[in-house]
């Protein structure tokens, strides 16, 4: 609830000759209204700042792409690439049937041959991502204007209330910060093709050039093997991209500063009984970010050259003179 102060009517016409509240801040409470009359009773209300929380999302940690070697089915963890090679054997003829005679013996000829053993085939490397973390310094509060009770050194304003008898000085209140951490990706995942050439053998057979004569002797075939290798199963590789994390932030943003505004009250609801000029207690100034000004009653004055009492924190020059 807001803390408010009351004047009458007539108070407050006494209280506009004097220049006490001049040279005053917006934000501090304003003059007195000109237009109040005899009888008329006014509250002067303070209204707190109000401020907007704001949710924002921020990216902590960056999405990045991510790759997974799968052989044959399977998920491998290296980062060499290699596929699933087959070894087999092939047969070839390393002698060729004949037939030998008993008078002339047949001719061979020796003759070299090149056959590959291995395919060429490509392997891939893989080089992880890089990751960096960074810190960056975000603001959360705005600097502010605040009024505070008692004498500040270095303060913007000072304001001395003769109600209250009370020091205000206007200081500013520092912005306020956060810093956050967030990771981002300084070099991203590569994949290096590494090609590997085909592998090849010689190897050596007899052919048959001048077969024997007279009698036919036969000569069968002479056979070999050799081993060779085929790519049974290719390597693969699959992307896989993490989602990047973010995290909620809020601030406060300023809508409305604080501010003061005299509002009209009913005389009858205020005692006026309990703040004569002997009994009267000073009320309590806010605290550091309170929400206004105890309320303070005075008496209206009567017509005619009466008697009206104000409360003890009026000046001596607002107060009626007494008839002799």
């Amino acid at each position: 609830m807001p803390r408010t102060i009351l004047l009458s009517g007539s108070a407050l016409a006494l209280a506009l000759t004097g220049q006490a509240f001049a040279q005053q801040r917006a934000a501090f409470p304003s003059e007195p209204p000109s237009h109040a009359e005899a009888g008329q009773c006014y509250s002067r209300v303070h209204h707190d700042a109000q401020y907007n929380t704001i949710r924002e999302t921020v990216v902590v940690a960056d999405g990045y792409e991510s790759y997974e070697i799968w052989v044959n089915g399977r998920r491998v963890d290296s980062h060499v690439v290699e596929p699933v090679l087959d070894t087999r054997s092939q047969q070839y003829v390393s002698r060729e049937a004949a037939m030998r005679y008993r008078v002339t013996e047949p001719v061979y000829e020796t003759v070299t041959e090149r056959v590959q053993v291995q395919p060429a085939y490509s392997r891939y490397e893989i080089e992880p991502a890089r990751h960096e973390t960074v810190s960056e310094r975000v603001l959360v509060r705005e600097a502010r204007l605040v009024w505070r009770r008692g004498y500040v050194e270095g303060a913007r304003s000072y304001r001395h209330d003769p109600e209250t008898g009370e020091v205000w000085c206007l200081i500013e209140e520092p912005a306020e910060y956060r810093t956050i951490t967030r990771s981002i990706v300084a070099e991203p995942a590569q994949v290096r093709e590494v090609p590997v050439e085909a592998r090849y053998q010689t190897i050596e057979r007899e052919v048959l050039r001048h077969p024997a004569t007279v009698e036919e002797v036969p000569i069968p075939a002479q056979y070999a093997s050799y081993e060779y290798r085929t790519v049974l199963h290719p390597a693969e590789v699959r992307a896989r991209y993490v989602e990047e994390r973010t995290d909620v932030l809020e601030r406060y943003e300023l809508v409305a500063p604080e501010r003061y505004e005299w509002q009209r009250v009913e005389c009858a609801e205020i005692d006026f009984s309990r703040h004569g000029q002997e009994g009267y207690q000073s009320s309590s100034a806010p605290a550091s970010g309170g929400h206004g000004y105890e309320g303070r009653p005075v008496a209206a004055l009567s017509g005619g050259g009466q008697d009206a009492t104000l409360h003890p924190g009026a000046p001596q020059r607002w107060r009626p003179a007494r008839e002799n």
